[in-house]
């Protein structure tokens, strides 16, 4: 049960990560 819970967190933080990297790189790509 703890390993299911550990892999969403991790789908989560990588998932929040992509996003962060993309929105960096958009905003880079803006200016």
């Amino acid at each position: 049960m703890y390993r299911l819970i550990y892999d969403v967190i991790q789908l989560m933080l990588l998932l929040y990560i992509a996003i962060k990297v993309s929105d960096i790189k958009s905003n880079d790509h803006d200016r």
